[in-house]
């Protein structure tokens, strides 16, 4: 009986408090592991002032300084912090004028951890020209999500001597961003689009022209004009790739996210968009009497709202061959919302407007593609068909809903409706039911050139 008392005495004492006498050692928390990551491996600005985001997404808090003091002077960034989750730094840099390269490094801490990220601009040239192949950024998006749309502005056949800052070379690109945002969608939403120049430098003002070999001129993207009557012109692809890829390395974009202008530093009525089937483009912009609606028409309606042409100028219907690609097109890339070959509008792609009050002057319209017979067009007036800057319903549809996708936004056909604003047409557009012609002020511009993996196709 004694021996069964001592015993549980024995399991009393080992179950009070501090008694155990096997203590169980309590694990220790692990510091959270960082990700912390940023949507740049790296920022190179031009030798000017220039500004530009970086998007750093991260599971713990952090803040950032800089490393070298002496970039305290030239660059500058917000906020200087920031909580879980994504969050959009500004990144800002004075111009460089100090004729040598220099580099930043901003340092970011999250709990004990630190990750580093560069920044590095060139020297502005001795004489205070641009260098070939710089890249400067004339505008920064401004919306909340902080993905701006690319617009890439490069020019063809201007020289050393046009590229001082301020001079000629730059004054026409900025002109050129002017031009594209001067018509409504574009005009109301410019605030979505960074805009940057390259600068690209020829050895000989102008434009080569193709049936008059006496006339070549060395120009950096090789631009050649077919000459006489026609409005054609095309250039080296491989080049313009080359220099867009320099907008792409900057802002991590794909190339097929870029939508590039190239003036042309010649006065002929002409342009041609080369449009690819993975989304990117460059219109060719000859500067003539007519280059601001060049401009809206190639770029803003071919280059990025992937519109086909509304005027007409062969007298005859559409050929078979030709409906086929346009039908494929429409079917397998989402592009020629404002043409359809259907007279009945319930029946066309922009059935959507039919009936809907605000836009009455949405229906079919004969002519399209530089056919007279056999497609339709959704309203009597665009830009699409000449002179006029206006984009009509179902083409303001199209580039709406392309700026939403470039910027990963979701966007429906209902909101858009209630988005849009009708804007007035300026009076001196063809009236409904007139007889389209090559005659006149409105332009008439070679179709563009599609470029798909089975080659290239011009109609």
């Amino acid at each position: 009986m004694k021996k069964l008392i001592f015993i549980a005495s024995i399991l009393m004492l080992g179950c009070s408090p501090g008694g155990d006498p096997f203590p169980q050692t309590q694990p220790q928390p692990r510091p959270t592991q960082l990700q912390l990551t940023f949507s740049k491996t790296s920022l190179q600005f031009g030798m000017a002032a220039g500004e530009n985001t970086l998007d750093v997404e991260s599971n713990l808090p952090w803040s950032a300084r800089l490393i070298q003091p002496e970039g305290s002077s030239w660059l500058t960034f917000t906020p200087g912090s920031g909580e879980i989750g994504k969050t959009t730094m500004r990144i800002a840099v004075a111009a460089n004028n100090s004729g040598s390269s220099r580099m930043a490094t901003i340092s970011f801490t999250a709990g004990e951890q630190t990750r580093s990220f560069s920044v590095t601009q060139p020297p502005s040239r001795p004489d205070g020209n641009y260098i070939d192949g710089e890249v400067v950024q004339i505008q920064s998006a401004t919306t909340p999500t902080g993905r701006g749309i690319e617009l890439v502005i490069m020019g063809d056949g201007f020289t050393l001597a046009d590229m001082a800052h301020g001079g000629r070379y730059e004054t026409v690109m900025r002109e050129t961003a002017e031009h594209f945002f001067s018509t409504y969608p574009y005009s109301a939403h410019r605030g979505r689009f960074n805009v940057w120049m390259v600068v690209a430098i020829s050895n000989q003002a102008g434009i080569s022209v193709q049936n008059n070999p006496s006339i070549t001129v060395d120009n950096k993207f090789k631009s050649w004009w077919e000459g006489g009557e026609s409005t054609l012109v095309d250039c080296d692809e491989a080049t313009v790739k080359r220099y867009a890829s320099l907008v792409a390395a900057r802002t991590g974009k794909l190339i097929d996210e870029l939508t590039v202008v190239l003036p042309i530093n010649v006065g002929i009525d002409a342009g041609t968009t080369i449009m690819q089937s993975g989304g990117f483009s460059y219109a060719l912009c000859p500067m003539g009497p007519m280059y601001k609606n060049v401009v809206v028409h190639e770029s803003g309606g071919h280059g990025f709202a992937k519109l086909g042409d509304e005027y007409a100028y062969n007298d005859t219907t559409v050929p078979s061959n030709r409906r086929a690609y346009i039908q494929e097109a429409k079917a397998s890339y989402g592009w020629y919302e404002n043409l359809d070959f259907s007279f009945d509008p319930a029946q066309t792609t922009w059935r959507g407007f039919v009936g809907n009050p605000k836009y009455s002057m949405v229906s079919t319209f004969e002519g399209g593609a530089s056919y007279t017979r056999g497609i339709w067009r959704p309203e009597a007036n665009s830009v699409m068909i000449g002179g006029v800057l206006y984009f009509n319903a179902p083409s303001r549809w199209a580039a709406m809903r392309r700026m939403n996708q470039l910027e990963g936004t979701p966007y429906t056909f209902a909101q858009f409706l209630v988005d849009d604003v009708v804007p007035v047409v300026p009076p001196q557009t063809p009236l409904p039911g007139s007889t389209l012609t090559r005659a006149g002020s409105a332009i008439r511009h070679a179709p563009p050139i599609v470029v798909t993996p089975q080659g290239r196709i011009q109609w």
